[in-house]
């Protein structure tokens, strides 16, 4: 396996987990080597047999505690990023007042997103499907409205190798990539943003803070 940095922090100090994941010595950022991951039918393929509904009340009580720890969400201008094929959260967030736009690169791949600005991002459990986490994320940090926030669920993982090793979360194929509880800081800082609140499990929520100007005496 060969690979040059972090995808997180950006590092060279990388060593191999496993017989086919690198990991960032530095930040603890964990990453399928590119030669294992899954093609984009193979990912599509998995994605449609999701059964996520409304009618799911474990998965419906998981988001509601999400958007607990978001907070109110009334008239927000909000972008659900990766939001499947069948978008609770959206509808969730619709029926508590947001304005919601729809984003997933296999059921909703239209980018009128992109011209748009927003309040609030959500991204739940799709940061541990993307190839390029930072590169993403600097995108749609730049879709925020001073003082809007990234909100993100995808579990922390915490721990060595061996227990890496035994994570029912890995196991997930389509899963490429593992933020480190320890690295959520060093995320905030590559992407400028300021760490609201992290529940050290699988909820982070990052903030676009204005930063004013220093006066000239």
């Amino acid at each position: 396996m060969k690979t040059t940095k972090c995808k997180i922090c950006e590092s060279n100090n990388i060593g191999n987990w496993l017989e086919n994941h690198h990991h960032c010595k530095k930040c603890g950022y964990v990453w399928l080597d590119e030669a294992h991951c899954p093609t984009p039918e193979t990912e599509k393929t998995r994605y449609e047999m999701h059964k996520n509904s409304l009618f799911d009340q474990k998965y419906v009580t998981m988001l509601e505690d999400f958007l607990l720890k978001v907070g109110k969400i009334k008239n927000l201008r909000v972008l659900d990023f990766g939001c499947g094929h069948t978008p609770v959260l959206g509808e969730l967030m619709t029926q508590k007042g947001a304005r919601v736009t729809l984003h997933d690169r296999y059921f909703f791949p239209q980018k009128t997103y992109a011209d748009k600005k927003y309040d609030l991002i959500t991204l739940t459990e799709v940061f541990e499907h993307l190839d390029k986490p930072l590169e993403v994320l600097r995108k749609l940090k730049k879709l925020l409205v001073d003082n809007g926030r990234l909100a993100i669920m995808t579990h922390l993982r915490t721990g060595t190798e061996s227990e890496f090793r035994e994570w029912w979360y890995r196991r997930d194929m389509t899963h490429v990539g593992f933020l480190a509880l320890s690295g959520v800081e060093t995320l905030a800082e590559k992407l400028d943003l300021v760490m609201e609140f992290c529940d050290e499990k699988k909820i982070v929520i990052l903030k676009k803070v204005l930063k004013t100007k220093k006066k000239v005496l």
